[in-house]
Order: C-alpha cells, then structure tokens, then sequence
C-alpha cells in the first residue's frame, strides 16, 4: 500500500488514539495561545524601504508623530466666526485637554476658521499615555463629542483624525468580513447538503476545515512571538482553511462513499479512497502551500506573515485529512449518510448498489464536447481565456484613499464634511537625518543643510513652501517636515517625492557621518509600491519554478507540468482581467460599492496570483490523478475524462 493508504487502515483501526491525540492537540495549542498571546505587526514592520529607514530612526529619537485629531463645527444658523461659535469651541477645547494623552490643543487661532465662515475646527494631538494605545485613548473623546454635539442644538459637532479613522476603518473592515465568514458556513452546508443529501456527510468538511482553522490560529499565535503577525492573517488562515478542509474531506468521502457503493467493505473503501483520492490531496496541498511560500519572498512584512499563516493552516488541513478523516470514516461507516431527507432516502433505497455512482449528466455532456472536439475546444476556451486576460494590458496600480470608503462611519462622515471647507495640499514629507559622528552634535550644520534643501526644493518644484524643524532630546536626530506639491495623480505625488529626495542627497545627504531617510506618507506608499513591483518577478520564478518541479516529480512528465502551469496563468490572468473591466474600468460600479480612484490596489495582484494559482492548481491536480487512475485501469481515451468528472461512465459500464 502507499503511504497514504497505510495512514488511513492505520486510523480507521485506530480511531480513538486518532481523535482523542487531534482533540488533545487542538486544545493545547489553543491553552498555550491563549496564555502566550498574539505579536501583532507594528506599523513599522509593514513599512519597506527608505520610509522604513525613516520611520524607524524617528522612532528611536522619539520623534513619532503624534495621532492628530479634529473636532469639526458646523452650522446652518450661526457664523464660524461667531461668539457662539467661538464659546462652543472653547468648552470643546476645555473637555478634551481633561483625557490622558491629549496635548497641544489648538481652537482660537484664525486659521482654525474656515474661509467661507462656515465652519471652524479644533485641533489637539493625541499620544499614547501610560502604554494605552491611542485607539483606546481615542474613545472615551469621541464619546464626549458625541455628547457636546446632542446638547448644542444648531452645530453640528464632528470628530475625525489618525486615531478615530483608523477605529472607524477597523471596524468596518472587521464587520464586512465577519459577515462574509458568518455566511460562508451555511452557504456552504446547503451546497454540502444537496452534493450528499445526508446532513452527517455535508457537517463532516465543515468539521475538518474550521477544526483546522482554529488549530492553526493557535499555532500561528504561539509562533507570532518569532514572527509577528498580521492583522489580515487570520482572514486569510479563515478563508483558505475552510475552503481546504471541504475540498480535501469532499475529495476522500466522495471517493470512499464510491468504493462502499463498488460493493467493498468499510475499511477497504477508505484504503481505497485514500491511495488514490489522498495520494492526490498530498500533491494538491503541497502545491498550494509552495504557491503561498511564494509571499515569502515578497518583500513586504505584511505578505510575508499572510503567507507564513497559509502555510500553517494547509498543513493543518492535510494532517486532518489524512488520519482524522480516515478515523471518522471508520466509526461512522455508512452512518456517514444519516440526516437524510426521506424523499432522497426513499429513492436511494430503490437503487441498486452499483447504480448509485452514476456519471453527471451535465459534466458528462461537457467533457464528451470537449473530448470529441479537442482541437476546436483548445482554440475557443483558449481564446475566451486570452480575451479575459486583455484588460490587464491597461491595469494600473495605486493606493486605497478614505474617499473610497462609505460615509456611514462617523469619523469617515466629518472627514467628508470637512475637506469642502478647508481644502489643503499633501501632507508633509520628513527629511529625517541623524548625526553618526562622534564629539558634539552639529546641529548648525544639519540647519544649515535644512535651509539649501528648502530653497533647492522649491525651486525644483518639489515642495510648496518652508518646513518645520524638530530635534530630539540627545540632539542628534534632526526631522524637517516639509508640504510636498499637491498633486492630484499618485504619478504626480511620486513626481513630487523624487524630485524632494534627489535635492535631500546633494544637499543634506551629501554631509559626512549622517544617516538620511526621506519618510512620510507619500514616501511609504511610493516604497511599497517599488519594492512589491521590484519583488513580483521574484515571487512568480519560485511559485512557478516550484509548481513545476512538484508537479513533474509527481506525475513523472514534464508535458502535464506544462500544460497545468500554462492553463493556470490564463486562469489568473483572466481574473486579472475582470478585475480590471470590473473595478478598475468601473463597470460593477451600479452593482457594488466601487470607489473613485479607477486603480486596483497595489498589493492586490502579487496576493491574488499566490491565492488564485494555488486553488487553480489544487483543482487541476484533483483532475489529473483521476485521469492517470483511468488510464493505469486501462480505460480507452475517449472514457478518461468522463472518469475523471465522477463516476463511471455508460459506456464503460456497458462493457463491464
């Protein structure tokens, strides 16, 4: 026997060790998660390149920005300059500086009233105090604005900021998706269900993928602590495990239920199902988890943990699928099958044994097409995909704004309310310089350096105006925050950005014994633009290059690595493709919520084609073993493939 087939005689013996040490590993991980805790990633562990650097240099001078918030006056009946106005102002002032974390508040200054006389603002800072973080020091604040506004009838009192948009964000973000996984599960038990049509059979892959997906959110907690983890990771653990754990337990019951319904006992069906259907599950989950190590190599601390996290969760799946499975299968038999509606009972009674494994009608008639017309079928599918794939020619990549955000959250709404009255450039770039050389710090030098730069910088077009200087407490980290030009593009932005750090390497950079990072936002999401364009090549030679040589030592032939590869890009880059005619084009903007920008996030393309090829390679290798299974049997060519959709073909049962 194979391994695997070893593995499931050896489990379905032996079901009670098999369960009882899968229930005493899943609990223990989840013990020691839940008492060692999750390593989040920082900010700065997302960051890449010289934004990085930056970032990283202000962090340990303590020169952090702090969380700016603003408090939003508007009203239909008074005047922004108006006493009224300006006493409401003063008692919001007064009821924020009383929360910890709060400074520098800022209400009665002129540039704090809009032009149009229609609406003022507060400003304070916000920092964390005590080791709270500011997203919890933020909202006791917002609640005490909530109340300022529902006294004062007449203004309209708003709040948003670093910290308030970022809860609003989480929030949002966080009930999509948990609304998306709570449907997840009974869409997929109803489709479960009308596949077996025994309630038993659909719970058991629901039971595999989300045993497995919590054994794996456990796991991947414990190893945060070596490698942090992101935020998005357990989306990702979430999505893929349940799907996994359906496709592979689908996979070994579908087979196992065929070898019972073939006339072989309980446990011969599963040694059965697993030499063939699990030796298949074995490749299909190696595949996928070489596609996701690609992100690995991704370059973006990010990608790496959403990789890192897949990884473990398609480990998990195929442990389950290769001894739990099997265990379940033999104390269940063919109680496998209860729960079942009594029409369907009634009519499964009446057919024979062997009648039950019946080819799909409708699959059946796709393939014989297929089969009968290969030429013609290869020309047109292969069009259709080439077709799909034509829009990509056009994709643009670029960043998500909070325009692209609905206005149903409250700091997205003032946000919205507010960018009307006080229209204002790009937010600052920081030149971040830190002096290495030893004796007294030379703070007159870098000032001096300061000064060229802003007036090289101006000229080139970079900035629109002088900067502000802060230095930290040893004197030796100097941070000049200078406006970049408003651009409307990203290409603009980028423009701006270029041309402000070619100025800071002749003037500033060009000083002995300093470091210099140019930082900001801009810069962040320039670098991590660059550094994911400059890593996609990367990360397609070790996804494919892996896939290939996997699939090959598989099947023992360089032709179906070949064509699995081949298929699977066209695959990918029609979804690329509808991408692109979808959301960038913008031509489901009646049907879903799609924002203004017309570009498709940047990280969106390395992440779906690591996610899309593993799952497209999953299923083609599924089709494959079935038809190599057909041909060891020696069924004739035109047979193969009917085989391979489920089932046993006519045909084939006619010469039986």
């Amino acid at each position: 026997m194979s391994l695997t087939a070893r593995i499931a005689d050896w489990s379905a013996g032996h079901w009670k060790t098999v369960v009882t040490g899968w229930i005493v590993l899943v609990v223990a991980l989840a013990l020691v998660a839940g008492h060692v805790g999750t390593h989040n990633q920082t900010d700065l562990d997302q960051m890449t390149g010289e934004s990085q650097v930056g970032a990283r240099m202000l962090a340990d001078a303590g020169l952090e920005a702090d969380a700016g918030e603003v408090v939003l006056i508007t009203s239909r009946a008074h005047a922004a300059a108006s006493a009224d106005a300006a006493a409401l102002a003063a008692r919001i002032a007064e009821r924020v500086r009383a929360f910890p974390g709060v400074s520098n508040v800022q209400f009665d200054a002129e540039e704090l009233v809009a032009a149009d006389d229609a609406a003022r603002i507060v400003t304070f800072d916000l920092d964390e105090a005590g080791g709270v973080q500011t997203a919890d020091l933020v909202g006791p604040i917002r609640a005490a604005v909530t109340e300022l506004d529902a006294a004062h009838d007449g203004f309209r009192v708003q709040q948003f900021g670093d910290a308030s948009i970022d809860a609003d964000i989480g929030e949002l973000v966080g009930s999509d998706l948990g609304r998306a996984e709570t449907l997840t599960a009974p869409v997929t038990l109803v489709i479960l269900f009308l596949t077996f049509g025994a309630l038993v059979a659909a719970g058991l892959p629901l039971l595999i993928g989300g045993v497995s997906v919590f054994a794996a959110l456990s796991l991947g907690s414990i190893l945060s602590h070596l490698l942090p983890q992101s935020e998005f990771a357990p989306n990702v653990v979430s999505m893929l495990g349940i799907a996994l754990g359906v496709d592979y337990t689908l996979f070994l019951l579908r087979r196992e239920r065929e070898e019972r319904a073939a006339g072989y006992g309980r446990r011969e069906a599963i040694v059965r199902a697993a030499a063939t259907s699990g030796s298949a599950v074995v490749v299909s989950g190696i595949t996928v988890i070489v596609a996701m190590s690609g992100l690995l190599v991704s370059g973006v601390g990010m990608f790496v943990s959403m990789g890192f996290a897949a990884m473990l969760v398609v480990a998990m799946v195929l442990l389950a699928a290769l001894f739990v499975v099997p265990a379940l299968l033999g104390v269940l038999g063919d109680g496998v099958e209860r729960g079942r509606l009594p029409r369907l009972t009634r009519r499964r009674r009446a057919q024979p044994r062997r009648a039950r494994t019946s080819d799909s009608r409708f699959w059946g008639a796709v393939v014989r097409i297929g089969v009968r017309r290969p030429g013609l079928t290869v020309v047109l599918v292969g069009a259709l995909l080439v077709g799909a794939c034509l829009p990509v020619l056009g994709m643009e990549t670029g960043d998500s704004t909070t325009a692209e955000l609905p206005r149903n959250k409250p700091a997205l709404a003032a946000l919205a309310a507010y960018e009307p009255h006080f229209p204002g450039g790009a937010e600052p770039a920081k030149v971040v310089v830190r002096d290495d050389s030893e004796g007294a710090t030379g703070a007159a030098r870098i000032e001096r350096a300061f000064t060229r730069l802003e007036r090289r910088a101006l000229a080139a077009g970079a900035t629109s105006g002088p900067g502000s200087i802060r230095v930290s407490e040893d004197g030796r980290t100097h941070l000049l925050s200078v406006p970049l030009v408003s651009a409307a593009t990203r290409a603009g932005k980028d423009h701006a950005l270029l041309r402000l750090r070619r100025q800071v390497g002749q003037t500033v950079g060009a000083m002995p014994s300093t470091t210099v990072a140019v930082a900001g936002s801009d810069a962040d999401s320039h670098d991590y633009t660059q550094v994911l364009a400059h890593h996609l090549p990367l990360v397609f030679l070790v996804v494919l290059g892996s896939a290939f040589v996997l699939l090959m030592c598989a099947f023992r032939s360089v032709v179906v690595p070949l064509v699995a590869v081949t298929l699977n890009l066209l695959s990918v880059g029609a979804a690329y493709g509808f991408l692109v005619w979808g959301f960038q084009n913008r031509h489901l903007a009646a049907l879903l919520p799609i924002g203004e920008s017309g570009v498709v996030v940047s990280w969106m393309p390395m992440f779906l084609f690591a996610l899309l090829f593993g799952l497209s390679m999953d299923y083609h290798v599924f089709m494959i073993s079935r038809i190599r299974e057909q041909v060891a049997r020696g069924t004739p060519r035109v047979t193969r493939s009917f085989g391979a959709c489920g089932g046993v073909p006519r045909r084939s049962r006619a010469r039986r």
